[in-house]
């Protein structure tokens, strides 16, 4: 994964998305580093593979944010693709050791939800010929959102 993830960065920093292959580069593959090598890590004084509630907390902490990343990562490519994001999915439902309400709410509420407002937004852009742009949408949405209150 953290190959693949590092080849995508090098492909988005030669087509010049900068700040695809940055988010690539420097967020997501060090954390597909790190999942790796977290099996392996053991408890010293015990020898048990690091488990529990703290451990848990924390990789679905980071998978939360990796998902958010991978999110913004397609976002600033100019065709908003959900590729990376059936990827860290995937991996998340298949190799992580966590109960099915997390996995479905890193799936869904860190991963989806925002691929899709991103999309929804992406496409009102592009069908209004960018006559506002996605920062007005962002504003009319914090504004009709805060007028409620």
């Amino acid at each position: 994964m953290p190959i693949g993830t590092l080849g995508l960065a090098v492909s988005a920093l030669i087509t010049g998305h900068h700040v695809r292959s940055t988010l690539l580069a420097l967020a997501v593959t060090p954390m597909y580093v790190i999942y790796g090598l977290l099996p392996m890590q053991k408890v010293a004084r015990y020898g048990y593979d690091c488990t529990g509630r703290w451990f848990e907390q924390c990789l679905f902490a980071a998978l939360c944010v990796h998902g958010i990343v991978i999110v913004f990562a397609e976002w600033a490519r100019d065709d908003l693709d959900y590729g990376m994001l059936v990827m860290h999915i995937g991996f998340v439902h298949n190799f992580t050791p966590l109960g099915a309400f997390a996995l479905h709410t890193i799936s869904a509420a860190f991963g989806l939800v925002p691929y899709v407002v991103l999309k929804i937004m992406r496409h009102m852009e592009l069908s209004q010929n960018k006559l506002f742009t996605t920062s007005a949408v962002v504003q009319k949405v914090i504004l009709a959102w805060c007028s409620k209150f």
